[in-house]
Parts: C-alpha cells; sequence; structure tokens
C-alpha cells in the first residue's frame, strides 16, 4: 500500500487524526507558502445513482457552501478538489486541542467557562444556519479550542459530502452519540438537529457523563429514539433547577419542542435563572433530585426558523404553553409512590413533634441541679403558733429580750418545759414585732406549698456534630472568598440553610464548595440574586 504525499497541490506531512468520514493531515501549500490543514476523503459514484462528474460537482457545491461561512469560531475552507479517486478539502490550520481531547483527561470544566464556549458555538451555528447549512456532525472532536479557548468548528458540510459518496442515500452519517432522533432514522434534518447535538455536548460538560450512554451503536441509538436522558440536576445536585431545564430541553425528542435556533438557546443559558420558580429553585435540598416533582416549567414561545431549502420542514405540532419537560412525565404508579411517601413522612413529623418537646423536658428536669423555692415577696411567712411568744406582763418602756429560734414542739408537754440552762438570750436589735404591731419579716423557708417553679431553660435547637462541623469548614471558606459577610449560615438538625443576596457570579462560587458533603448533612440553599448589569 503507498504512503499519501500528495494531495493536488498540497505536500502532506503528517498525519494529524484519522476518523470514520476520513484522514486529517498537516499539510504546506507551496504556492501561498502556509500550513494548512488537509482532510481526504474516498467517495464511490457506485450505487448512489451518479455519475462521476455528477458527485464531483455534488461535492463541489457543498464545499463552497462551507467556503462561504467567514466567522470567527468557525474554520475556513480554502479549497477543494479531487485527484485519482480521492476527495480533499483544504482547511485553515489550527493550532489547538479539540475537545474531545479535553474530556477524554477528565478536565473539569467551570460554569462560567461552558457559557463562555456555548455562547461561541451557538454563534456560529446560528451564522451558519441563517445561511442554509447545517453542520449534522457537530461533536467535541469537532470543536477546537485554541490557546486563548477560543472555539473553532471545523468539517461544516463534510457530513453531507460523505453522504452524497455513500452506496445508500438515506445511510446515516454521524457520531452516534451525538446524533438527533430524525438524524437517527434517516429523516431530513435541519439546525434544530445541531441544536440536539449541542444540548448533548453542553449536559457531558455539566455532568461528565453522556445522556444517552451504551456499550454499542445499538444501545445507543435505541435510547436517543425511545428513552428520556436523566435530568442534569439528578447527577450533580449543584446544577442550577433553570440550567437543567434548559439541557433537557434541548435534548427534546420531537424537533419542535426544542428550541428552534441557537439563539433561542443561548437566551435560555444567558437566563437559566428565570427558568424555574424562584421558591423551587431557592429550597431545593442539597442531594435530592427534582425529577419533575413540584416543578413546572412553562416553555418559551417557539420562535419560526428558517429552514434550508434542501430539507422538508416538519410542520410543528401545537405545544400548551404550559407543557411539561420530559423528566417531569411520570407513571401513575411513580405518583402513587410519592404521595404515600409524602403522607407517611407528615406523620412521622407530625409524632416528632408531639413527641420531641416532653422528651427534651424530662431530660432538662433530670439534668437541672435542685434550687430552693422561695415564697413570694412581700408575703408574710407561715409561723406555727407553737413559736409566738406568751404574752408579757412588764411595762412598755421595758425591753424584752429576743427569744432563740425555736424549732416548734410537736407535744402539749414540751411547751411548759423549762429552758435549759445553756440556752441565754441574746438582746434582740429591734422591738417585738408583735409587741409593736408590725408584721413580721420575711423569713425564707426550705420549702413552701404552692410556690411556682423556677423558669426552666429553653432547650437549645439540636444540630448533628457532621452539620455543625460543614457549617464551620463552610465558614471559613466563605471568609477566604470575602463572602462570609453576605451569607448567613443555620444549622438546624441536619440541615445546614444558605442565606442572603448574591450575583450569580457569587453564587457560582459557593456552589463549587458543595462538592464534598458529609454523608447525611442536607444543605438549603436559600440565596437570593441579587440583579445584575445584563
Amino acid at each position: 500500500m503507498s504512503i499519501l504525499d500528495k494531495a493536488g497541490r498540497y505536500e502532506l506531512r503528517e498525519e494529524l487524526g484519522r476518523g470514520a468520514m476520513g484522514v486529517v493531515y498537516r499539510a504546506h501549500d507551496p504556492v501561498i507558502g502556509r500550513d494548512v490543514a488537509v482532510k481526504t476523503m474516498h467517495l464511490s459514484e457506485a450505487g448512489t445513482g451518479m455519475s462521476r462528474e455528477e458527485l464531483v460537482s455534488r461535492f463541489q457545491t457543498e464545499a463552497r457552501a462551507a467556503g462561504l461561512l467567514t466567522h470567527p469560531n468557525i474554520v475556513v475552507v480554502f479549497d477543494a478538489g479531487e485527484e485519482e479517486g480521492i476527495f480533499y478539502i483544504t482547511m485553515e490550520l489550527v493550532e489547538g486541542r479539540s475537545l474531545q481531547t479535553m474530556l477524554d483527561g477528565r478536565q473539569v470544566f467551570s460554569l462560567p467557562r461552558v457559557m463562555r464556549l456555548m455562547e461561541q458555538v451557538c454563534s456560529a451555528l446560528d451564522f451558519a444556519h441563517q445561511r442554509n447549512v447545517v453542520h449534522r456532525d457537530i461533536k467535541p472532536a469537532n470543536l477546537m479550542l485554541t490557546s486563548d479557548d477560543t472555539v473553532k468548528i471545523t468539517d461544516f458540510g463534510t457530513a453531507k459530502i460523505l453522504q452524497i459518496g455513500t452506496a445508500q442515500t438515506s445511510h446515516v452519517m454521524g457520531t452516534p452519540s451525538y446524533m438527533s432522533p430524525e438524524q437517527v432514522k434517516g429523516k431530513p434534518v435541519d439546525g434544530r438537529s445541531d441544536v440536539f447535538s449541542l444540548g448533548v455536548i453542553l449536559y457531558e460538560l455539566m455532568t461528565g457523563e453522556k445522556p444517552f450512554p451504551g456499550q454499542n451503536i445499538t444501545t445507543v441509538i435505541y435510547k436517543i429514539i425511545n428513552e428520556d436522558p436523566i435530568p442534569p440536576r439528578s447527577l450533580d445536585s449543584t446544577i442550577h433547577p433553570g440550567l437543567s431545564a434548559v439541557i433537557t430541553r434541548a435534548l427534546a425528542k420531537e424537533p419542535s419542542a426544542r428550541y428552534q435556533t441557537c439563539q433561542e438557546l443561548l437566551d435560555a443559558l444567558k437566563h437559566y435563572h428565570d427558568a424555574t420558580s424562584a421558591d423551587t429553585t431557592a429550597r431545593m435540598p442539597y442531594g435530592k433530585v427534582a425529577n419533575g416533582q413540584g416543578t413546572r416549567v412553562a416553555h418559551q414561545p417557539v420562535r419560526p426558523s428558517s429552514p434550508a431549502p434542501s430539507a422538508p420542514v416538519i410542520a410543528p405540532e401545537p405545544m400548551s404553553p404550559f407543557l411539561a419537560m420530559p423528566d417531569e412525565r411520570q407513571p401513575p404508579k411513580r405518583s402513587s409512590r410519592i404521595i404515600l411517601t409524602v403522607i407517611l413522612l407528615a406523620v412521622i413529623g407530625y409524632a416528632s413533634y408531639r413527641v420531641w418537646p416532653p422528651l427534651v423536658d424530662i431530660w432538662q428536669r433530670m439534668h437541672e441541679p435542685t434550687q430552693t423555692a422561695e415564697p413570694p415577696v412581700n408575703a408574710p411567712p407561715a409561723i406555727p403558733a407553737a413559736n409566738l411568744p406568751a404574752p408579757e406582763t412588764k411595762s412598755d418602756d421595758a425591753v424584752r429580750p429576743a427569744e432563740p429560734e425555736q424549732k416548734p414542739a410537736p407535744l402539749a408537754a414540751e411547751e411548759n418545759a423549762a429552758p435549759t440552762p445553756t440556752a441565754t438570750p441574746t438582746p434582740a436589735p429591734t422591738s417585738d414585732p408583735i409587741a409593736s404591731g408590725k408584721p413580721p419579716e420575711a423569713v425564707p423557708v426550705s420549702t413552701a406549698v404552692g410556690v411556682p417553679a423556677p423558669p426552666r431553660k429553653p432547650a437549645a435547637p439540636f444540630a448533628t456534630p457532621a452539620a455543625i462541623s460543614l457549617k464551620s469548614t463552610l465558614g471559613s471558606q466563605l471568609a477566604g472568598i470575602s463572602l462570609a459577610s453576605k451569607v448567613k449560615l443555620r444549622v438546624t438538625g441536619n440541615t445546614l440553610t444558605l442565606s442572603g443576596k448574591l450575583s450569580s457570579q457569587e453564587h457560582t462560587k459557593i456552589l463549587a464548595l458543595l462538592h464534598d458533603v458529609p454523608g447525611g448533612v442536607r444543605i438549603i440553599d436559600d440565596i437570593g440574586f441579587a440583579d445584575e448589569a445584563r
């Protein structure tokens, strides 16, 4: 087998990549004196119903259509030709790495970076769709990233060119994991097929997983046609519910249910905070799956698009403005289980509400120190009759010595007993309270009937050690990014609630801190969003 070293006037120097659609080489243009990328393809007129001249003409037409796309995020097509049965397209040589290479390296993409990449790709695809050019093979391998994160889309028109040169005109060309349902079925496609492929890429960037995984092509194609993908928020609970809803709509099976243009998808991404209600967004518990429960997403009005003239337009079916997202369609059995679960949780919660306070009260009473009860203020103490002094017969000016305090004697015989020689009375500094007519002073007693118990201290709110530890760690991290004054942390039981007013960028920083949460701890995101300049 001879090694290919030339395509037309271009000198092939090294192989850059190889795939099902052809081989890409780094080549040199001796006329201009520059390096270019040359993609070679083997096309055959056998079984296509076209002569070789017609096949070459169709090839040149599609290459010319791709060459007319002049956009900062689209690789420029310089030339196209055929020599000795080998068709080739000469393109701009992009120094960088493909998005597929980065995903294979398990590189993590932050939300702001994903938004910047999607803005460039949506802008380029919308530009091409307005000129009736559909890519048909949007995938990470065809998205090149330069050193400054500029996106360059390659292989415009290649999928259609290869479809022209296959033995069966209905043969499906493209990468299965990123193909739309209508493309898998061999139906005519328009720009909404690229919207679906872009939704697959967005899903993979946000979750690190493909929406339609499978061990073989047959399994992947079956899932694309028949199964709805798992909502992104089910795989990563830090993804905003609105963003999850936008991605889910981009992956709708029917083209009429998707975003009708890439610009419409981009607008939804920029305003994903408004895709769900504020109450659902702020109070979605961490680690729980929304899965359509209690969340209804209103679709944006469908804008008409300008489809390619070569592809027949499928009339969109009437849609309700409050049509539920695909992940909201639950079977009746699952709805019944949900209702039973809610009822069971309500019973458990009510029982806890009734039983918990008495248990706390008993525990506090067991651990509280015994306190001496005091009689009410300004109330005279109860003095036994046996302790009252006997009436005096002396004159008023005689000073009666105060008798020592004695315990009440229970027997009458003891009242008449003579005082012992050791009991020596001491003079009282004040006059006899009974003789003077003044009420006796309050005497503290050890016990008193009817005296109210001292007030109990309120029980401290229950908090698990894991939640307290998470609050301390998160508080330190917020202080490190200067957000401690804007975010209030509150622990109740095993739940940590975040509240405050932040911008979307600040909210993203906080979400990045919540990847490692101890087991058994819930997080309630009660953050409000401050107004930002769009």
